[in-house]
C-alpha cells in the first residue's frame, strides 16, 4: 500500500497524455517513506507509530517472560524496523531521530525490567544491544564491507572512489575511500559522505576481515565498546 501526503499547490502543473498528475509531498517506496525534501521525518513518524505498538506488545509480555525472552520480542517486533534502511534516512536531523531514541530507550527499559527513569546506558550495555545512532554505523559500516569487496551492485560501488583512483602518489590512506568535499548539511549527512568517512574509522585489522561473517562480529563489538 502507498502511504501519500498531499497538499495545495498551484505553483507545478505536470500533465501526461492530458491528464494532470497530482503532487504529493511524500510517498512510501519499498517500506520507506520518501518526502520531496529528504528530511526522512515522514519516514521516522511512520516508524515511532509502528514500534509504540511494540511497546504495548513488550509490556505486556514482561508480565510473565524474562529480559532474555523480552530481547528476543524486541528483535523480532521492533529493531527490524529500526534498522531497515537505516543507512538512508539514519543521518536525518537529530530532533527528529530523538523521538525514535526515546521510544527505543522505553524498549530497552521494559526488556531490563526496569524503572520509568531509570537511566539507559548501562541497560544497552548490559544487554549489549546498539543505540540507534549505533545502529546507523553498524548498517552502513556493513554496506560499506560489501562494497569494498564488491558484493553490492555496480550502481551502488559507483558512488564511491578509492583515494588511488584520484591521485596516482602512494599516502596511508590511498587504500581507502575518497571523501567528497561538501559543504552543506544534506550533503554531507549522505551515505557517498557518510560511508567513506565511518569506513575510515574501521581499524584495520576489522576493515581486512576475510569473511561478512567476521566483519559483522568484530565490527559490532568495537560499536558496543565506543557506545
Amino acid at each position: 500500500m502507498i502511504f501519500t501526503r498531499q497538499r495545495n499547490v498551484s505553483d507545478l502543473h505536470i500533465k501526461i497524455r492530458d491528464i494532470y498528475i497530482t503532487r504529493v509531498f511524500s510517498t512510501k517506496f519499498l517500506g520507506v517513506v520518501i518526502d520531496c525534501k529528504l528530511e526522512w521525518k515522514d519516514h521516522i513518524n511512520y516508524l515511532c507509530n509502528k514500534l509504540s505498538k511494540s511497546i504495548g506488545i513488550l509490556y505486556k509480555a514482561k508480565l510473565v517472560l524474562n529480559s532474555s525472552a523480552l530481547k528476543s520480542l524486541y528483535y523480532s517486533f521492533a529493531y527490524p524496523y529500526i534498522s531497515y534502511c537505516i543507512h538512508v534516512w539514519g543521518k536525518s536531523l537529530k530532533t527528529y531521530t530523538d523521538r525514535l531514541f526515546k521510544i527505543q530507550k522505553k524498549l530497552i527499559r521494559i526488556i531490563s525490567h526496569a524503572k520509568y527513569l531509570d537511566h539507559t546506558d548501562p541497560l544497552f550495555s548490559k544487554h549489549k544491544l546498539l543505540k540507534l545512532d549505533s545502529i546507523y554505523l553498524y548498517s552502513l559500516s556493513i554496506l560499506m564491507y560489501k562494497v569494498n569487496t564488491n558484493l553490492v551492485p555496480t550502481p551502488i560501488t559507483q558512488l564511491f572512489v578509492l583515494n588511488n583512483e584520484i591521485h596516482n602518489y602512494y599516502t596511508r590512506q590511498s587504500n581507502l575511500f575518497h571523501i567528497p568535499e561538501y559543504l552543506n548539511n544534506k550533503s554531507i549527512s549522505s551515505i557517498k559522505y557518510q560511508g567513506p568517512v565511518i569506513w575510515k574509522n574501521i581499524p584495520g585489522h576489522i576493515r581486512e576481515c576475510t569473511s561478512i561473517d567476521a566483519f559483522k562480529f568484530y565490527v559490532k563489538r568495537y560499536i558496543l565498546s565506543k557506545q
